[in-house]
């Protein structure tokens, strides 16, 4: 039981970075912004895997040695439990005088009185009896002892409940715009964390679509600012054959569909950009996520647009977007979430992509090694 204790003692201490840091399983863009920010730093972080604590190497080695000391201290004491409801109290010792906490007391009743009293006090307070000639053995506290492995049972089954999940479950993120869905496969997620026993074979295969999405926020007050409620109104289908339900998603009210739990964890914006190039050619026309500025309450945030089809060169563009802009000092600035003036800010680029070389790129991250920067037209002068 000590070792259990310090073990759990290391689990809590381990579990802190997760609280701290962004974790990939909780808010896949928050990671990716802190490395942004954090140049020297994030990279040791990741490779500590501090960004994804609970799925870490030395996290699931403290885990196990918990689960197994547990085991190793609960269960044998489960077995002498059991063993010793069904087993009758010793026989009282011939020499009383020599239990470390004996006492005596005497009394003018008979010895055949003074043992009826003493067993009706005894079956009064729940004790356990067994008379024999001239003497009644008692015993109590099976009861403490049964809550307290049960309360150890209960944490080592959760212990167990929760490495069957990690083995047998699978997490996934995707940012989904408005008017837009995605079927459950690998290659629609933004991250895909599968447990070591599941297969792309194993996704159910459901889609989801999202209709619209709507926030609303705290307008006066010390809490101004603050997210009141947000919701998405879904349809989505089971499977191929099943029909196509509705549903509203709200936080904390997951979307249970075939066994799999789908949740709202966060929000932003998507810009719908239309880009015409050089040719008179609409090059390019969606709406684009942008992810949100570090922790900035009033969601500015900021995004990348890859114009892979424009001609004679591609394009790309570094954007801010701010939801309520105003200008401060001669400064854009966001003050509050809600879109009530929404500006967005863009420097441009073009060359080339480098999306042909080869090497995985991030669709928030813009490589302008072989681009140069576009000048900006000054506006036309009145005559």
């Amino acid at each position: 039981m000590r070792t259990a204790l310090i073990l759990l003692f290391l689990l809590a201490v381990a579990s802190v970075p997760g609280s701290l840091l962004p974790q990939q399983g909780a808010d896949p863009g928050k990671v990716q912004q802190y490395m942004s920010q954090h140049p020297a730093l994030g990279p040791w972080l990741n490779h500590l895997s501090l960004f994804n604590v609970f799925a870490a190497p030395w996290f699931a080695a403290v885990y196990l040695l918990l689960f197994i000391s547990l085991a190793g201290c609960v269960l044998p004491r489960a077995f002498r439990l059991a063993l010793s409801v069904r087993a009758k109290p010793p026989p009282a010792p011939a020499q009383l005088g020599r239990l470390p906490l004996a006492a005596r007391h005497e009394t003018d009743q008979a010895p055949e009185q003074a043992l009826r009293e003493a067993e009706r006090l005894l079956a009064g307070r729940k004790f356990r009896l067994r008379a024999g000639d001239g003497w009644i053995a008692a015993e109590k506290g099976y009861l403490r002892e049964a809550g307290n492995l049960l309360f150890h049972i209960a944490l080592l089954a959760l212990l167990a409940a929760i490495g069957l999940g990690a083995l047998y479950g699978y997490k996934a993120d995707v940012i989904v715009p408005e008017g837009t869905g995605f079927t459950n496969t690998v290659p629609s997620y933004d991250q895909y964390r599968p447990g070591h026993a599941v297969s792309p074979g194993d996704l159910q295969p459901f889609a989801i679509w999202l209709d619209s999405f709507h926030a609303s926020y705290i307008t006066s007050g010390s809490l101004r600012g603050q997210p009141s409620s947000f919701h998405a109104l879904l349809r989505y289908q089971a499977d191929p054959s099943s029909p196509v339900t509705r549903y509203d998603l709200r936080v904390n009210e997951p979307l249970n569909v075939d066994g799999v739990k789908v949740y709202l964890i966060g929000h932003g914006y998507a810009p719908v950009f239309k880009v015409t190039d050089s040719t008179g050619r609409v090059a390019f026309d969606q709406a684009v996520p942008f992810l949100q500025a570090g922790n900035d309450p009033n969601y500015t945030s900021e995004g990348v647009i890859k114009v892979p089809d424009a001609r004679p060169q591609q394009l790309g563009f570094i954007g801010v977007f701010l939801p309520t802009a105003v200008d401060q000092g001669g400064r854009l600035t966001s003050v509050f979430p809600a879109p009530y003036n929404p500006v967005v800010s863009l420097v441009s680029y073009a060359g080339d992509l480098g999306e042909e070389s080869g090497v995985p790129q991030s669709v928030y991250q813009l490589d302008t090694s072989r681009m140069h920067r576009l000048a900006v037209a000054p506006p036309p002068q009145a005559a």
